[in-house]
């Protein structure tokens, strides 16, 4: 992870970072992310840790603020810096359906997770897209953006975060595509941001160039549509 120039910080057996959400805490950061991994790769809890330029964190070295409930994998999280809010996604193992549910961040930092805002499982819609590539959450509204490695790939998705119903899906985004073509060119990633003067971004994390030079570039919408 390097948001801070050319210092970055490892995470070591956390998971495969599917969603890490930044929290502006007081002068610096916290991360929330999936940690200690299983085999499948994917997370079995959360943790909440300051973001240290400079330094490597195993997953052993964090206390989890929540468990998978049983019968769930591929545990990961969002947040709305904006309302404070969070959103959990964890697969169903008995049928593979992504059950999203979406918390108070308060009670989330304090490790609560038994009552969640709303729950609600993934739009059959979203396969249409390609791969899951990440996703993300402001008020009332759950962001999603899927794709595969290549061209004019990255799908963007809006829906309800009550219910789960699509508001908008399947558009096409081409962030990236005006600095020319990649032999890899892939969605990684959604956040909300809020700029010193208000503003409200849909940052698009996008995966660029050749491997031994992969550039994490950020490209962000910052007209909302209600």
């Amino acid at each position: 992870m390097i948001p801070e120039g050319d210092r970055p910080m490892y995470l070591l057996g956390f998971g495969h970072g599917v969603s890490i959400a930044a929290e502006s805490h007081g002068a610096g950061t916290l991360l929330w992310t999936e940690t200690r991994a299983a085999g499948s790769g994917f997370g079995t809890g959360l943790a909440r840790f300051p973001f240290a330029p400079g330094t490597m964190l195993h997953a052993s070295q964090t206390r989890p603020y929540g468990q998978l409930a049983k019968g769930y994998d591929e545990l990961t999280c969002a947040i709305d810096p904006v309302y404070g809010r969070m959103v959990v996604r964890a697969r169903r193992v008995s049928d593979r359906v992504h059950i999203y549910r979406v918390f108070r961040l308060e009670d989330a930092s304090a490790g609560s997770f038994g009552s969640p805002l709303s729950a609600f499982a993934q739009p059959a819609a979203f396969d249409a897209g390609g791969d899951f590539q990440g996703y993300t959450l402001l008020g009332s509204y759950r962001y999603a953006a899927t794709g595969k490695n290549g061209q004019n790939n990255i799908r963007l998705w809006s829906g309800s975060a009550t219910s789960g119903a699509v508001v908008q899906g399947n558009v096409l985004s081409h962030a990236g595509e005006a600095r020319g073509r990649h032999s890899h060119h892939e969605p990684e990633g959604l956040a909300i941001y809020r700029t010193a003067a208000g503003q409200l971004r849909l940052i698009i994390g996008v995966a660029m160039g050749a491997g031994g030079d992969r550039r994490a570039c950020l490209f962000h919408k910052d007209e909302l549509v209600w």
